[in-house]
């Protein structure tokens, strides 16, 4: 297991009535940077957007990454995204209809949240639009962030975009310290507006069919009809 974490569970699942190929949100498996620190991260592209999804993974990918940058100097890594991001789509983009390389020529969009975990026991997150991190110890939530409270949720989240030459809005960050047996789940923006209303520790140490189960039943209960993702941290008792 890597380093100070004794477990790492990630489940994902389309919006409902579709395939595996059309899910939009993404992670990344965590890794130990050189400076010793773990990353890990969930992005949510946005739909209406041109290659959302393939946006989505890269933000998490290149957050993750060996020699990505900290929370410190998160809009230069997102420059540096862009044009990675560019590079992969662009012979995809000389193929495509005219009507979608129009809206290819908008940029993808994403909601993202990244998590540094240090071994000194401190740990750093940053956060564009909706999708939010959780911080469990002994079943009781220590921090919900960027957002607290479901009823925060809105139709028009701040998203990270693709495109070299568009402002992008300002990212939040926070920071706090980690204890022996913590979890920490991020999430994307449907699941974690279901689970502020309800009990976010009820996500912690699942397996892929309790998870399953979970959204089977929220879905029953209201949660919308969205891509979801959690990915979990153990941190060693």
């Amino acid at each position: 297991m890597l380093s100070f974490l004794s477990d790492v569970r990630t489940h994902w699942l389309p919006k409902q009535g579709h395939s595996a190929d059309e899910y939009e949100d993404a992670t990344a498996q965590p890794v130990v940077a050189p400076d010793g620190t773990i990353r890990a991260a969930v992005a949510d592209g946005a739909t209406e957007s041109a290659f959302a999804g393939a946006w989505a993974r890269t933000l998490v990918e290149e957050f993750v990454g060996a020699d990505v940058t900290v929370p410190e100097t998160f809009s230069e890594s997102i420059h540096r995204t862009r044009r990675v991001f560019g590079g992969r789509i662009a012979e995809h983009a000389t193929d495509l209809p005219w009507y979608a390389a129009a809206k290819a020529e908008q940029g993808a969009f994403a909601a993202f949240v990244g998590l540094v975990l240090y071994p000194n026991g401190a740990w750093r997150a940053v956060a564009v639009g909706d999708c939010c991190l959780f911080q469990i110890r002994d079943g009781e939530v220590m921090e919900a962030w960027p957002i607290a409270d479901a009823d925060e949720f809105g139709n028009r989240p701040d998203l990270l975009g693709s495109r070299l030459d568009v402002s992008q809005p300002e990212a939040q960050m926070t920071s706090s310290q980690w204890g022996p047996g913590d979890r920490f789940l991020l999430v994307s923006d449907a699941l974690a507006a279901y689970l502020l209303g309800s009990d976010p520790a009820a996500a912690v140490g699942l397996d892929a069919s309790g998870f399953a189960s979970l959204i089977e039943g929220a879905r029953k209960d209201g949660l919308r009809n969205d891509d979801v993702t959690l990915v979990e941290l153990a941190m060693r008792s």
